[in-house]
C-alpha cells in the first residue's frame, strides 16, 4: 500500500474516532486492525525499522489526543500487542496514572477498563520475560499499584466509586493475586503484627502519606474486591474467632465503624454491603455485624440524596430476606426449637431475633409527628420492605405470634404506632403520603390495634387526599 494512501485512511481514521455512531467507531476499529495487518505484513522483511517508527508515530498521535477520548482506547490496545507495554511507558511514563485518572468520567470507563486489562498483561507476561517471575512481579508491581492507591486514595469520590464499579482494581488482583497483601500492608492491615510491617519496596516511590481516612477508604474498596472475588471467606468477627476473615483479621472495629459512618455515601454504601451481604444466603449473622448494623442504622437516617436512599433500602432488602432464611433455617416454623444442637448458632439466632425487633422498634419511633422528613421517609421506606418480608398477623391474641417468626416488638401494634404510620397520609410531602397510603390499602394494614371500621373520619378529610 502507497504510503500516500496509508497516511489518508488513517486521517479518516482519525476523524471518526469520536464519532456518536457507535457501529462507526466499531468499523474504523475494525479498519484500523486491517491497516496495521497490511503495514507490518507487507514490511516485516523489508524495513522493520520503518514500520516500528510508523507504529510508534500512530501512538504519539494516541497518546496526544487526551483520555476523554474514548475511541483511542482499542486502536492503543492494538498497537500494545504488537510494539509491547514497555514501549508504550517509554514513551509515556505516567500512562498508567493517567489511565487510572481517566476513570473520572463515566463515558470512557469501560474502553479503559478494557485497554487496562490487556496492557496489565501484556506488561507482566515481558517483566517475567526480562526480569525473572520473582524480579519479573516486582518490577510489575512498581508500575501498577500506585496510580491505583493515589486513586483509591485521592479523596474524589466518583474517581474512587468508579475504580469499583468498573473493575479496575479486580483486573489487577485478578492478574496479581499476590499484590492484595502489599496493598493491605501499605494501609497497616495484616494478619498479624510482624507481617504489618512488610518490606513493600514496590510501593517505595509512593510519596504519599495516608491519613486515617484514607486508610478506611482505600480499605472498604479492597474489602469489596475481595469479596467479588472470593478472596475473603467466613463472618465478620473479631479477633480470636474461628470464624473470622481467612485473609485479614481487621484489629478493633474503629475502622469498620468509621466507614460505617463515613462522610462519602458512596463509602458507607460499600461498606455495608461488604460487611452486611453475604454469598451464603442462610448464613446467620455473627454478633460484631449485628453490632455494626446497630451503629451504622441510626447514623443513616437522614441523607438527602435520593441516590443514597434507594441504595440504602435495597441493601436492606437483600439483609432482610437473608435474615429471614437464616432464621426459618434455624427454627421449625417459629417454634423456638433449634433444629441442629449448635449452641453457637442458637445463640447468633436468639440475638438476629431480638435485633430485628429492635430495628422494628426503632423505624416505628422514628415515624414521630415532629421527626424530619429524611428521617420518616427513610423509617417509612424501610418500614415497608420489612412487612414485605415478614407481614403482620392479622389478630388480637398475642399468643398467636408464637407460631410464627414475628420480629415486632408490642409497642409496634399498639394504637398510637399506627397513628404514626397512617397520620402522614394528609402531610404536606407527596412521598410520606404516598408510604402512608400503600400502609393502608396495599398492606391491608395488618396492624393489631387498628381494624378497619375504626378509621379515624379525620385522616381521609384532609386536602390533599
Amino acid at each position: 500500500m502507497p504510503d500516500s494512501m496509508a497516511a489518508r485512511v488513517l486521517i479518516i481514521i482519525w476523524n471518526n474516532l469520536e464519532d456518536p455512531l457507535s457501529q462507526t467507531v466499531k468499523q474504523v476499529h475494525l479498519m484500523f486492525d486491517l491497516l496495521l495487518d497490511i503495514h507490518t505484513t507487507v514490511h516485516q522483511t523489508d524495513d522493520k525499522v520503518g514500520t516500528r517508527e510508523s507504529l510508534l508515530k500512530m501512538v504519539n498521535y494516541l497518546l496526544r489526543i487526551g483520555s476523554r477520548c474514548k475511541g483511542r482506547y482499542v486502536p492503543l490496545a492494538s498497537l500494545t500487542r504488537r510494539l509491547g507495554a514497555n514501549s508504550l511507558m517509554d514513551m509515556s511514563p505516567n500512562l498508567l496514572f493517567e489511565m487510572a485518572n481517566a476513570y473520572i468520567d463515566d463515558d470512557v470507563c469501560y474502553a479503559v477498563t478494557s485497554f487496562i486489562k490487556c496492557f496489565l498483561e501484556i506488561l507482566c507476561d515481558e517483566s517475567w520475560g526480562s526480569k525473572g517471575v520473582d524480579q519479573g512481579y516486582a518490577r510489575y508491581r512498581e508500575h501498577c499499584l500506585p496510580p491505583f492507591l493515589y486513586g483509591l486514595a485521592s479523596g474524589m469520590w466518583k474517581l474512587r466509586s468508579n475504580l469499583n464499579t468498573y473493575n479496575a482494581v479486580q483486573v489487577l488482583l485478578e492478574l496479581d493475586v499476590d499484590s492484595i497483601f502489599l496493598l493491605l500492608a501499605f494501609i497497616s492491615i495484616g494478619p498479624s503484627e510482624e507481617e504489618t510491617k512488610l518490606n513493600y519496596t514496590e510501593l517505595s516511590n509512593m510519596s504519599m502519606e495516608l491519613t486515617v481516612e484514607q486508610k478506611v477508604v482505600v480499605l472498604v474498596s479492597l474489602l469489596k474486591v475481595c469479596c467479588t472475588l472470593a478472596f475473603l471467606e467466613g463472618d465478620i468477627e473479631q479477633n480470636g474467632s474461628t470464624d473470622a476473615f481467612a485473609v485479614v483479621q481487621i484489629k478493633g472495629i474503629e475502622w469498620l465503624k468509621m466507614a460505617l459512618t463515613h462522610v462519602d455515601e458512596s463509602v458507607r454504601v460499600d461498606a455495608a454491603e461488604t460487611l452486611f451481604l453475604n454469598p451464603k444466603t442462610a448464613s446467620l449473622p455473627s454478633p460484631l455485624e449485628l453490632y455494626l448494623m446497630k451503629e451504622a442504622v441510626p447514623l443513616n437516617m437522614r441523607s438527602s440524596s435520593t441516590g443514597f436512599q434507594m441504595k440504602w433500602t435495597s441493601l436492606f432488602r437483600n439483609f432482610f430476606f437473608r435474615f429471614c432464611m437464616s432464621l426459618e433455617k434455624q427454627y421449625k416454623k417459629g417454634s423456638r426449637q433449634p433444629l441442629k444442637s449448635d449452641q453457637n448458632a442458637v445463640l447468633r439466632a436468639d440475638s438476629l431475633f431480638k435485633f430485628m425487633r429492635w430495628l422494628s422498634s426503632f423505624l416505628y419511633l422514628s415515624c414521630y409527628p415532629s421527626a424530619p422528613y429524611r428521617r420518616k421517609i427513610m423509617a417509612t421506606e424501610l418500614i415497608q420492605i420489612m412487612i414485605e418480608v415478614w407481614p403482620f398477623v392479622a389478630s388480637k391474641d398475642p399468643t398467636s405470634h408464637q407460631g410464627h417468626l414475628y420480629p415486632y416488638c408490642d409497642i409496634v401494634t399498639v394504637h398510637d404506632s399506627t397513628l404514626l404510620l397512617v397520620g402522614s397520609i394528609v402531610d404536606s410531602w407527596d412521598r410520606l403520603r404516598e408510604n402512608s397510603f400503600l400502609f393502608c390499602f396495599i398492606f391491608q394494614l395488618h396492624l393489631l390495634a387498628f381494624q378497619v371500621k375504626a378509621r379515624p373520619k379525620t385522616l381521609f378529610l384532609g386536602p390533599n387526599i
